[in-house]
């Protein structure tokens, strides 16, 4: 699966005015907007004691939300004017020992850390807020993230996040760029674990 996301790191104000406005309209500039679910995720991230997956640009990640578990590999392939593209392998799972299973993702984990151990690095939780842009043949989820590190570290911060569900990357950029007019919000190229780990992001 192919992914297309951005995001903009927000200051506890700028969180609370785009909850407080943006989140509460049914329409905005030509996109008609709908609610999503509000959502608790707890992500567990895993990678090799010296980090190799995150050096490839990859991660693999256990999430738990709205009852289900997902194990997710990740590899960022490119990106444009900080909008990031990646390639996504996903499975449902349930107790599953991380160094023993070979169902899809961990294979792909596994083509680059070949046999060492895996070891859980980060781990997150995530108070989701969602909504859809929609507007002709163009659909975004757009998430309002309050997120808390629990490990390896402690912080908390915010993001507005868009994933591209269908249209053409300028349809995407124009409404990122409106976006960033009317809230004064810039984008970043960090993902949550790569901000969790203090990665900087003039290195991704």
């Amino acid at each position: 699966m192919k992914e297309t996301e951005a995001k903009f790191p927000l200051s506890s104000t700028q969180y609370n005015e785009i909850k407080d406005y943006l989140f509460r309209l049914t329409s905005y500039k030509k996109y008609t907007l709908s609610k999503g679910k509000n959502l608790i995720i707890d992500s567990s991230y895993y990678d090799t004691t010296d980090r190799t997956l995150i050096k490839e640009r990859c991660m693999l990640r256990i999430i738990k939300k709205d009852g289900d578990n997902i194990l997710s590999f990740k590899k960022r392939e490119g990106q444009r004017l900080n909008v990031v593209m990646r390639t996504s392998y996903s499975a449902l799972v349930n107790n599953i020992d991380i160094n023993k299973s070979d169902i899809e993702p961990i294979q792909k984990a596994r083509e680059i850390i070949g046999d060492v151990i895996l070891r859980e690095v980060s781990k997150i939780r995530t108070v989701r807020d969602i909504i859809y842009f929609k507007c002709d043949t163009f659909f975004c989820e757009v998430r309002l993230d309050n997120v808390v590190v629990l490990e390896p570290r402690s912080d908390h911060f915010h993001e507005l996040e868009f994933d591209l569900k269908k249209g053409d990357f300028e349809s995407f950029r124009e409404l990122l760029e409106q976006i960033h007019n009317d809230f004064g919000v810039g984008l970043s190229r960090q993902s949550k674990f790569e901000r969790a780990l203090e990665i900087p992001e003039e290195s991704l």
